[in-house]
């Protein structure tokens, strides 16, 4: 039953649930509706409820909200039947409450995000979903917080409980007088045998359209190869192109054959330069801060702010394999590797009993990227996904999340002018450190070249 209910998709190419939930919350209101205009108490709605009702009846109907949930927010199906059993929670635990016209809109949202950062490895933000929703990102964020205190933070939805609230859905069809789409109607064996001929010819034409596209874009790429350097930047007439402003050739301290060799290096791997970069640095910072612990006690005793990140020993995976690691197992933008470099130096600002060694840079290196990519990208995995790609388990990710922003002061904003001086200065360093692959850069005195 649950799984039907996640295929079946009715002729106006939304799932079944949402025409279900919408018929379902449109009678419940309409019916609560009506008790509201002969009971005064509901003039004043509870406490627990009065984040969510508003002054007037929005414009928009509970379907087309759903349908502009659905079609804006890339989550997952089964995301709307756990807001719905997230929903009767809610009321269950605050029975003054009643669902009507003036709070059901608010509900929903807050439901589905709440439902959608429960089941899904990867959603959007806050931000996104006031957006969608029609209100602000600060009511966004109040109604989250009084909705788990209303749900008193009873998350889990057991497979029973899923399978029960399926069947009665679907149960609700014939009295909510909703069509049975035909995807539910049985075909012959015939029929399913011409489908599945004609699927399996669809997709041999989708694999050509694909591979002469790909043949197509590595020709470009052969032609005109694009620059991995440190943030998307690019070259043009000697001069760098940057992403918030173009950089001199003098203060990179390289040229059009450098650029060219990064190229071919690079796209091998398709490893972002700023990988390469940030792992040589922090080798050399921890070897330097490993060789001043030896004769120390700082190892016996570490700070109590870095108490959380330090392990008892060091790990096997190098920091270049353990940051390519991340890089293609969580698919954030590149910029957030310099916010998280900017986070890491903040740190070790507020903190200057903290050293960074070989036995908390990778905690500090998975935490620092989770920061930035919460605050940077619109859309990410979350802790669940970052603990399993660090290594680490989901309580130890969420306590060094905690640690590090209480360590960081909270103080998380990036202005452009502070962006640009962090990413010169890890430009500018490639000339100092030893990087393999790409290999290090040189300059050529005039005699060299004549003599070349």
């Amino acid at each position: 039953m649950a799984n039907t209910m996640a295929v079946a998709q009715p002729e106006n190419n939304f799932p079944l649930v949402i025409n279900i939930l919408s018929a379902l919350f449109k009678r419940t209101v309409n019916q609560n509706d009506e008790l509201a205009v002969t009971q005064p108490q509901h003039c004043r709605p509870p406490r627990a409820a009065e984040a969510f009702s508003g002054l007037v009846k929005p414009a928009i109907s509970i379907r087309r909200y759903l349908e502009g949930i659905f079609l804006y927010i890339d989550c997952s199906i089964c995301c709307y039947l756990i807001a719905y059993i997230y929903l009767d929670r809610f009321l269950h635990f605050n029975p003054s409450v009643r669902l009507d016209s003036f709070n059901v809109h608010r509900l929903l949202i807050t439901a589905i995000l709440t439902s959608v950062k429960f089941m899904d490895g990867r959603y959007n933000v806050n931000p996104h979903f006031a957006n969608v929703g029609g209100i602000s990102v600060s009511e966004m964020n109040e109604l989250e917080v009084d909705f788990l205190f209303g749900l008193r933070f009873n998350l889990n939805v057991n497979p029973t409980t899923y399978s029960g609230y399926s069947s009665f859905l679907l149960g609700q069809m014939n009295s909510l007088n909703i069509k049975v789409p035909r995807i539910l109607q049985i075909c012959s064996s015939e029929e399913e045998e011409e489908e599945e001929e004609e699927e399996e010819e669809e997709e041999e034409e989708e694999e050509e359209e694909e591979e002469e596209e790909e043949e197509a874009d590595s020709d470009e790429l052969c032609k005109k190869p694009r620059v991995p350097l440190l943030m998307d930047f690019y070259f043009v007439n000697g001069t760098c192109y940057f992403l918030l402003h173009p950089l001199e050739e003098e203060e990179l301290h390289t040229d059009s054959a450098m650029v060219q060799t990064l190229v071919e290096a690079e796209q091998k791997k398709n490893i972002p330069l700023v990988i390469n970069i940030l792992s040589a640095l922090l080798k050399r910072t921890t070897n330097q801060n490993d060789e001043l612990t030896v004769s120390q006690q700082y190892r016996r005793h570490p700070p109590s702010v870095a108490k959380a990140f330090s392990g008892l020993v060091i790990p096997t995976i190098s920091i270049r394999r353990y940051l390519e690691h991340i890089f293609f197992n969580t698919d954030c933008s590149t910029c957030c590797y310099v916010i998280a470099f900017i986070y890491l130096d903040r740190f070790l600002y507020f903190n200057p009993s903290v050293r960074l060694d070989s036995f908390n840079v990778h905690r500090f290196l998975i935490t620092a990227i989770l920061t930035s990519v919460k605050f940077m990208d619109k859309r990410y995995y979350g802790n669940t996904h970052f603990a399993y790609v660090g290594g680490i388990s989901v309580s130890e990710m969420n306590e060094l999340e905690v640690d590090f922003l209480f360590g960081l002061r909270f103080n998380l904003n990036v202005n452009p002018i502070s962006y640009n001086g962090y990413s010169s200065f890890l430009l500018k360093e490639m000339s100092r450190l030893k990087l393999k692959d790409p290999c290090k850069l040189q300059f050529l005195s005039s005699e060299e070249e004549d003599s070349d």
